[in-house]
């Protein structure tokens, strides 16, 4: 999620919201979106979703690419690496953390509905 950080700036500062502001639109902590702006963590898909509702966006556009309004040529996307890193964090916390697993199918729902059921059956495959 190395863009996330920006595009979550880049929102804020089209919505002139300051740390506070921001994070009591989304119902979190300020601590938290500092995190989440100096890259030292990331939020949970149900927060993303949070997110995307309080700017009034879609989750691609909070984590795939820039949404500065500047368009970078899409040889500058690092999507492939991205996503493989998600997807293995993915896989070991549906592993790790089988009460939860709950949440990460709605959050798989909510984010690709179309895809979901199948990547919770390679979740579910024995590596």
């Amino acid at each position: 999620m190395g863009d996330f950080a920006e595009n979550l700036r880049a929102l804020m500062a089209r919505h002139g919201w300051n740390q506070k502001q921001a994070a009591d639109a989304i119902g979190v902590r300020q601590s938290n979106v500092g995190r989440w702006l100096s890259n030292e963590s990331e939020p949970s898909m149900r927060v993303l979703v949070k997110i995307a509702d309080a700017f009034g966006v879609p989750l691609d556009q909070l984590v795939r690419r820039s949404c500065s309004g500047v368009d970078r040529p899409r040889a500058q996307y690092n999507v492939a690496p991205d996503f493989a890193r998600w997807f293995l964090q993915l896989h070991l916390r549906w592993k790790k953390y089988p009460a939860q697993q709950y949440r990460i199918r709605a959050g798989l729902e909510l984010a690709w509905p179309d895809q979901a059921q199948d990547i919770i059956v390679w979740l579910n495959k024995d590596k």
